[in-house]
């Protein structure tokens, strides 16, 4: 397979041990180091390891993933020499603003969860996150984009969430339509007309609003169950 950070091939098994070595390792960077840095944005809202990022808005705790955080960073110092320390304080930041958002509008009771999910990301990611990050949020994308790339996800575990994340990469222009070979022809077009509608978002307001269109949008263009992709039109 191919290493996730440079693309060079390595034995599929060892994949972690090559980022480790060949792209950690000269940053001189510790685990500690990333969760102490975390810790320190993330306050006064606690912070807690887990296997993925994301926040519990109730509780309000940042549950954030070591091994994302240190994949992340590798790929951003690879590709764009973005600083570890800018990389972390992005994915905390980014978190903290759905609580800004839950704040300041009332989710529509219809909509999606992953639809609204998406279209804070992209909110938060163009509008409300300082621009001095804005090169971590490409980074992001991209460093996703290539991991689909290299390890397609199956089929039956494309769900919603799965099209409206690839969609905001695209609304952010982080990515364009020639990075989903992993796609097939009809879900490329079904990604780029659900991320023209996340483009609508410019204030915090309008995400309900177009919220609701993409939901729309998902339940008139998405193939209905046992419909395959490669037999479904647009």
């Amino acid at each position: 397979m191919q290493c996730l950070v440079c693309g060079e091939e390595i034995e599929r098994d060892k994949s972690w041990d090559h980022i480790q070595a060949v792209h950690l390792k000269p940053i001189g960077l510790t685990q500690e180091q990333v969760f102490e840095h975390a810790r320190k944005t993330a306050h006064p809202i606690a912070l807690k390891t887990a296997s993925v990022t994301c926040i519990n808005l109730k509780k309000k705790i940042i549950y954030f993933s070591l091994d994302n955080a240190e994949l992340l960073i590798a790929f951003a110092y690879q590709h764009g020499n973005i600083p570890w320390m800018e990389v972390v304080e992005w994915q905390i930041l980014h978190e903290v603003g759905h609580i800004k958002c839950k704040d300041q509008f009332e989710p529509p009771r219809a909509c999606s969860a992953h639809v609204l999910a998406s279209a804070e990301d992209y909110y938060i990611n163009r509008h409300l996150i300082p621009e001095k990050y804005w090169r971590v949020c490409i980074a992001n994308a991209r460093c996703s984009t290539v991991i689909r790339n290299v390890s397609p996800m199956p089929y039956d575990l494309r769900n919603g969430y799965y099209y409206s994340t690839l969609a905001t990469f695209l609304a952010y222009d982080a990515v364009t339509l020639a990075d989903f070979g992993f796609l097939q022809p009809t879900e490329v077009r079904f990604v780029e007309i659900i991320s023209d509608l996340f483009r609508k978002i410019e204030e915090v307001k309008e995400i309900p609003v177009v919220a609701n269109e993409i939901d729309g949008a998902f339940e008139q263009l998405f193939p209905p169950k046992g419909t395959s992709w490669d037999s479904w039109q647009i």
